[in-house]
C-alpha cells in the first residue's frame, strides 16, 4: 500500500505511517514490528505526522483541512 508520510518517535522506538489508499495511520514498535495503533478518522490524505517528545501523542495534518492529536497511551492500544 502506498505511503503518504512517515515519522519516527524521538526515542527511535516507534514509527507512524500514513497510507494513501485508506487514509489510516499505523503506529508500530520498530524492534518487534508489532502494531500498537491503527488510527482512523481522516477523509483525505495525511500529509504530516509528528510525535510529542514523550511519545504519548501523535499529531497529524490532512488534506481534509484537519489537524488531529491522537492519544497513544497504552489504554488506547489496538
Amino acid at each position: 500500500m502506498p505511503v503518504s508520510t512517515m515519522s519516527f518517535s524521538p526515542d527511535g522506538k516507534l514509527a507512524a505511517t500514513a497510507f494513501y489508499e485508506n487514509w489510516n495511520i499505523k503506529v508500530e514498535h520498530l524492534a518487534t514490528r508489532k502494531q500498537l495503533h491503527l488510527l482512523k478518522g481522516n477523509t483525505e490524505n495525511v500529509i504530516m505526522l509528528a510525535f510529542s517528545p514523550d511519545n504519548k501523542l501523535l499529531a497529524s495534518a490532512s488534506w481534509d483541512k484537519t489537524i488531529k492529536v491522537w492519544d497513544l497511551s497504552p489504554a488506547h492500544c489496538a
